[in-house]
């Protein structure tokens, strides 16, 4: 996907959001040539209570 927004899709960013805890999916992200961007406190609800997300970022001319 990231390859294809990239190359045909015409974007310049591709983001992405892990809840903190979930280590495969952020490996994941890293692996795919993610950045870590930072920590998105209460970011959206979990389970009733408000969640941390870490933010993932690609650039194009990364």
């Amino acid at each position: 996907v990231t390859a294809w927004a990239f190359a045909d899709g015409g974007f310049m960013r591709m983001q992405a959001v892990v809840l903190t805890g979930n280590a495969g999916s952020a490996r994941v992200l890293q692996k795919c040539g993610y950045r870590y961007e930072g920590l998105l406190r209460a970011y959206k609800m979990v389970r009733g209570t408000p969640g941390d997300f870490a933010m993932y970022a690609r650039l194009a001319t990364d």
